[in-house]
């Protein structure tokens, strides 16, 4: 876990070490499920396109 505190971070936006932990998480283990929320949400615009 220390390697994951150490990544480097922007200059100008100096972020909470909690956030990052927390995004670095969610982006690893919760990648596959957000794609799959995209594209659910890339479908529904297109139906709501092609409905209205």
């Amino acid at each position: 876990m220390a390697g994951v505190a150490n990544w480097p971070r922007p200059l100008g936006r100096p972020r909470p070490a909690g956030r990052q932990l927390g995004k670095a998480a969610a982006s690893r283990a919760g990648s596959v499920g957000r794609a799959m929320e995209r594209e659910s949400e890339g479908e529904r615009r297109e139906r709501e396109r092609d409905a209205g």
